[in-house]
């Protein structure tokens, strides 16, 4: 698991990096003008929310659900319902917050509101495609 964690850690950090090395590209035919570690750092604070998430929901979940948090058989909704809809809720906040914390970072870089809401979302859901097929390959035992 480890060593799967390490690829995947990794390859999301490559895939922020070109993607604010591209929209560094894209955004000088903009005529904007922006720094590459400007975007690297607006792009990897926007994510803070899943690293305060894992901090502190994570345990939580573990503590609640046991090994079952990780299980489908049975699923945390069947064991404990009503908490699992209310960590599920709080996650999808924080989601939420990720994804509004990124389309204000670029909104914030470019005082472009269409470019902001674009590239914001492009990021994450970017990032959500390769933790999806992270999990189909990586992590299927």
């Amino acid at each position: 698991y480890f060593v799967n964690y390490l690829i995947l850690t990794g390859a999301i950090s490559v895939t922020i990096f070109l993607f604010s090395f591209v929209l560094k590209k894209i955004s000088k035919q903009f005529s904007l003008v922006t720094r590459l570690k400007d975007t690297f750092a607006i792009s990897i604070y926007s994510f803070l929310p899943y690293a305060l998430a894992v901090v502190i929901l994570f345990p939580i979940e573990l503590v609640l659900f046991g090994g079952d948090v990780f299980s489908n058989n049975p699923t945390p909704i069947q064991l404990k319902p009503a908490i699992a809809y209310t960590l599920t809720i709080i996650e999808l906040g924080v989601l939420c917050w990720s994804v509004f914390l990124s389309i204000t970072a670029f909104y914030s870089q470019s005082k472009n509101f269409i470019y902001g809401l674009t590239f914001g979302l492009a990021l994450n859901l970017i990032l959500f495609a390769e933790c999806y097929i992270a999990s189909i390959y990586l992590f299927n035992y």
